[in-house]
């Protein structure tokens, strides 16, 4: 609640199947001109073992959702051009390509 200037509220999300942790994602309270450019207010990984089984959608809705409940207005998310199933991700769950560079996408989801 007392952060510096210039700092953004973070919150950190675990997704365990089972005892299992498998990924992970993270929620920004807001948009700066830094994380524009280098991620957003949305950001997950997923275990490179644990890849191919729909644990990403699965973080990504919930971390959707999570973001609603925390009162996050609008999301904006990139994604780097290396990998395309993430971006396939961004578009299942509505997300918009708003931008692009060569080496990311800029995905925004107005309408949560």
């Amino acid at each position: 609640t007392d952060l510096p200037p210039g700092y953004v509220r973070q919150w950190t999300f675990w997704l365990y199947d089972g005892d299992v942790p498998v990924g992970y994602g993270k929620l920004r309270g807001k948009v700066t001109e830094k994380s524009r450019q280098l991620g957003g207010n949305l950001g997950y990984a997923i275990a490179g073992d644990q890849r191919g089984k729909g644990y990403g959608s699965i973080l990504f809705k919930m971390l959707l959702d999570k973001s609603k409940e925390l009162g996050i207005p609008y999301i904006f998310s990139t994604v780097e051009k290396c990998n395309p199933v993430s971006a396939k991700v961004h578009e299942k769950y509505g997300g918009k390509l708003v931008d692009e560079n060569e080496s990311r996408w800029y995905f925004s989801f107005e309408d949560l």
